[in-house]
């Protein structure tokens, strides 16, 4: 049989351990070098300040607050005779203790095969196609791809035409924050500068859902934050969160009972266990509340006597179904003003 417990996510928004959703990975599929695990530029061994893979991570470390670890690894894809895609899962096999991917290239065919990578996996993807990108080859190249674990962010190089790595701040900005918590629209990314693209280009960029870095009111911050399937980047990080949360549970319960009886009593634990994850992501404001002020979420069961003679006989439990309604973020307001005599 396969793994002993299986979270089947339904994704109705219509819009790992635990360490992991905390750590980002920059792999540069230019260089072959060995995975190195920083807190600061200044432990990277094989990499210079030259490299865009270096620059991708001292981007990501440069947000407040800091995210803890950076992982980088590199392998000449080209010189090895590898593709993008092989070396990923071989690094998985080996350590996959990392949730966020930035690629230190920005040819368009390296970020559409390492994006189609990430689309089956529960880890998500921020790319860029370079501040000389056009912007009709950014649309044309975000119109082939929607993807909901792959965000693209567009950044024309600022006044002083210098690249931005705002894919790699933007993930430097999140990951030190709780999924569920945040939104990563109106957030300001250190040392990035504003873009410079005229009304059209931005509303061309939006309208394939490519991200940017706006000014509004004086204050400089990320817009929309959505992934290239247009939905908010904060609903799929939660998405992965309470999927990774239900397994480590109820495998919890699995492993430090004795064993777990095929009764109504058995049943409640694992009930009680996905209640304990819906408790957490309350408390991490990733649950609506009603008008009453409670909590939006359930977990509906069966009892043994509602069970198929067939899964008894397999030990499948079927039938766990927990509904959370998710938290999102008010990103625009409308205020009707009347002013009278």
């Amino acid at each position: 049989m396969g793994d002993p417990v299986v979270v089947n996510v339904y994704d109705e928004t219509g819009a790992v351990a635990q360490k992991g959703f905390g750590i980002g990975l920059v792999f540069d599929p230019t260089v072959t070098n060995p995975l190195e695990i920083v807190s600061d530029t200044g432990e990277i061994q094989n990499w210079t300040s030259e490299d865009l893979a270096y620059k991708k991570v001292n981007a990501m470390l440069s947000q407040q607050p800091k995210v803890q670890e950076v992982m980088i690894y590199g392998v000449d894809v080209a010189t090895e005779a590898s593709t993008i895609t092989d070396e990923l899962d071989k690094l998985i096999t080996q350590n996959n203790d990392w949730y966020a991917l930035a690629l230190a290239s920005n040819v368009e065919a390296d970020v559409q095969e390492a994006a189609n990578w990430i689309a089956s996996k529960e880890k998500i993807m921020f790319g860029d196609l370079g501040k000389d990108a056009a912007v009709a080859d950014i649309e044309t190249f975000m119109q082939g791809i929607e993807n909901q674990n792959f965000a693209l962010f567009a950044h024309d190089g600022g006044i002083n035409d210098e690249e931005q790595y705002l894919d790699a701040g933007s993930l430097g900005r999140i990951l030190p924050m709780t999924p569920g918590s945040y939104t990563l629209k109106f957030k300001t990314i250190n040392n990035t500068a504003k873009s410079t693209y005229l009304p059209a280009d931005v509303a061309a960029l939006q309208n394939v859902n490519a991200n940017i870095y706006k000014e509004w009111g004086g204050a400089l911050y990320v817009a929309e934050g959505v992934m290239s399937n247009g939905d908010f980047i904060d609903t799929t990080v939660a998405k992965h969160w309470f999927a990774a949360r239900y397994r480590e549970e109820i495998f919890r319960v699995l492993k430090t009972s004795q064993k777990v009886g095929q009764d109504n009593a058995g049943i409640g634990l694992f009930v009680d266990a996905a209640k304990q994850v819906n408790k957490v992501a309350a408390r991490n404001g990733a649950v609506a509340k009603d008008a009453d002020g409670n909590f939006m979420s359930t977990v509906t069961y069966p009892t043994r006597k509602d069970l198929l003679k067939n899964d008894l006989a397999n030990r499948v439990l079927k039938g766990v179904k927990s509904t959370v309604t998710y938290s999102g973020a008010w990103h625009n307001v409308e205020l009707d003003f009347y002013l009278t005599l």
